[in-house]
This record gives structure tokens, C-alpha cells and sequence, in this order.
């Protein structure tokens, strides 16, 4: 712990005092009244920056995006910072909810909360209001486009980690991937057709409730409660519109500029396939002003693997954890370059 009671993270985490403005903030989604929390950094109060809103992943998180002892997005807020960008991050709505309040909420609230953010930056000091953008990271890389897509005051997105092609499809190819026997892999499956098929959670709960005795009989009051907090999740109306939402048609409405990164190791979102699908739908956007780029051995939080050998579950959070690594330097740069770069044409430079 340092003097200013600062416990020791990963080795990228940056340590307090910084050399930039730390700013707690408050702001307001006004189509539902949401009350946003976060942190916004600026280089310093004397200027007006580019600034870009980080958007998290899915499931309650943090300002941070923080994952056992990594925070990549305030690695990130740090490193932009530092470079003349000026950074808004900020909590979850559901961040301190239940499991079943938290999830009760779609991607599209979510994405209002982002233009709150974008709402708030347009009236904050210190901010050129003509260059602001989103970076998005996995879910945040499906709201950054839905945001952008509507709201011509975005100048430019960052899709990290982020997809193009329908929940649906997501959620089949990752049964296979992390189901561990034929049972699980029946269930999960399954249940994602259930959750297409019935629009009423009542319903969608009692089937998937019903085909877990079918599959897999009676369990202990552990396993139980952990069921019930997975169903929970499963049947929410968060859920249900990850699965049936298709991101490619927000993504065929952006003109702004992007820059679009997913990891080569990444077995959450697969780049190859997301990476194409984004292309081609800013091909029909007729957007000329776009950079695709699959990160050599990156996972899907742009931590730099060696071997790629990670294919389940329970192995990849374990790699997540103990990997020292929080994010690339090498990612960040290319990050903090394209915006500069973008806002130097922005400004009439060459």
C-alpha cells in the first residue's frame, strides 16, 4: 500500500499522484432517469482535449472494467491521458444491484446511458465538443455503433473485442466451445432456443427449470442456488435481446471513423469471423474512413498469450486472472495514435 492508500495491483496499474486532472463525476440518463457515476481525466484545465468514453463489457461492471486485480480501463484512461486525451469512464447502472435486478435491463438502456455520456461531455469544460467518440469494449463494442449510428455529434468509435454477427449465433458457437460434456452442451443450446421462442420470462423460466430436471435431474441446495442465479440470468430480458439483437444493422448505419480490434486468441468473440462481418456492414454504411485489425496472440482482453492453447471456461478466467499483463502497450498505442491521428485531420492537419 502507498501514502495514499493505494493497494498494490497488477504492474500496469498506474499509482497515485497522477500528473493529469482526476475529476469524480455525476450524470444523468434522462430517459429513464438513471444516475451514472465515474471518473473523468483530463491532461490538464488550461486546454480543451478529444475525449473518448470507455464502455464496458457485459455483466455489472465497474468503471474500471476491473477482473480480479486488473483494471484495463483505468490502464487505459491512464495511458490516453498521458497522451492529451481526455477520458470518461464510468460505472455500471446495475453495478450494485441483485443478479435479478441487474439483468433486467437490455443492451439498448445501456446504450442510452453511453449517450448520457456523450450528453454530459458536450457541456463539460475543457472538452472540444467537436471530437468526441466511444470505445467500447465486448458488449461495449455492440453499444459504440448503436450510439454512433444515431447520434451524429460522435466523431469516432472503437470497437474492442466488440462483434458483427447476431447474439444467436454467438451464444450456439460458444455452447460448443465451453460445454464440457454432451449434457451441457444439450442444455445450453437448448436453452437458447427456448429463450428465442418464448417472449414471456415467467414461461422462458418454468421450460429452462423444466429441462434441467429433464437433463439433469435433482441437485444438492448448492447447486441449486447456483442454478437459480444462472436461470435468472438466462431468462433476462438482457439475455433475450442479446440473443435475437443483430449488431451489423447498427453497424451499416456508421460513417464516423472506427477502428475495430479483436484478439487472434480471443475464443469469446472470434476475430476472423467479427472482424469480416464489421467490414462488410461499414461497406454498405459506404464508410471509407475504417481500420480492421486482428491483434497477434491477444485474448479477449487484448492480454498478449503466448501458446493460445486456452479452450474452456474455467481455463480462460484462470488465464485472465494470473496473466501479469492488464492490457497491451502495444494495443494502447495503436488506440492513442488513430484517435491523435483522427483528430489532427479533424482539425485540418495533414
Amino acid at each position: 500500500m502507498n501514502l495514499f492508500g493505494q493497494k498494490k495491483g497488477k504492474p500496469q496499474e498506474p499509482i497515485r499522484p497522477f500528473s493529469y486532472i482526476e475529476k469524480e463525476v455525476t450524470f444523468t440518463n434522462k430517459l429513464d432517469g438513471t444516475v451514472l457515476k465515474g471518473t473523468l481525466t483530463l491532461p490538464d484545465e488550461k486546454n480543451n482535449y478529444p475525449a473518448v468514453i470507455l464502455v464496458t463489457g457485459s455483466g455489472a461492471q465497474n468503471r474500471d472494467e476491473q477482473i480480479g486485480q486488473h483494471k484495463p480501463f483505468l490502464v487505459i484512461a491512464d495511458y490516453l491521458t498521458k497522451a492529451g486525451i481526455a477520458v470518461l469512464r464510468y460505472d455500471d447502472r446495475h453495478l450494485n444491484m441483485s443478479v435479478k435486478q441487474g439483468w433486467k435491463y437490455t443492451t439498448m438502456d445501456l446504450a442510452g446511458d453511453a449517450k448520457a455520456a456523450v450528453d454530459f461531455l458536450f457541456l463539460t469544460e475543457n472538452i472540444d465538443t467537436s471530437f468526441i467518440g466511444i470505445a467500447g469494449h465486448s458488449e461495449g463494442g455492440t453499444i459504440a455503433p448503436i450510439v454512433a449510428s444515431s447520434d451524429p455529434r460522435v466523431s469516432f468509435i472503437i470497437s474492442l473485442a466488440g462483434t458483427s454477427i447476431s447474439g444467436r449465433e454467438i451464444a450456439f458457437k460458444q455452447a460448443n466451445v465451453f460445454a464440457e460434456n454432451p449434457k451441457e452442451l444439450r442444455f445450453k443450446n437448448e436453452s437458447t432456443e427456448i429463450l428465442i421462442n418464448e417472449p414471456d420470462i415467467k414461461l422462458r423460466k418454468q421450460k429452462i427449470k423444466h429441462l434441467n430436471n429433464t437433463i439433469y435431474g435433482s441437485f444438492n441446495i448448492i447447486a441449486k442456488i447456483k442454478l437459480c442465479l444462472w436461470i435468472d440470468m438466462t431468462v433476462s430480458e438482457w439475455n433475450r435481446f442479446f440473443i435475437l439483437y443483430d449488431p451489423s444493422e447498427a453497424w451499416k448505419k456508421v460513417t464516423c471513423p472506427v477502428l475495430a480490434l479483436n484478439g487472434e486468441y480471443d475464443i469469446q468473440v472470434i476475430a476472423d469471423e467479427n472482424l469480416a462481418a464489421i467490414e462488410e456492414a461499414l461497406k454498405i454504411a459506404k464508410n471509407k474512413d475504417y481500420s480492421i485489425i486482428k491483434v497477434p496472440k491477444a485474448n479477449h482482453l487484448f492480454q498478449i498469450i503466448e501458446n493460445g492453447n486456452t479452450k474452456d471456461y474455467n481455463s480462460m478466467v484462470k488465464e485472465y486472472l494470473e496473466t501479469e499483463q492488464t492490457f497491451a502497450p502495444e494495443v494502447l498505442k495503436v488506440i492513442g495514435d488513430w484517435i491523435l491521428l483522427k483528430y489532427q485531420v479533424n482539425k485540418g492537419g495533414n
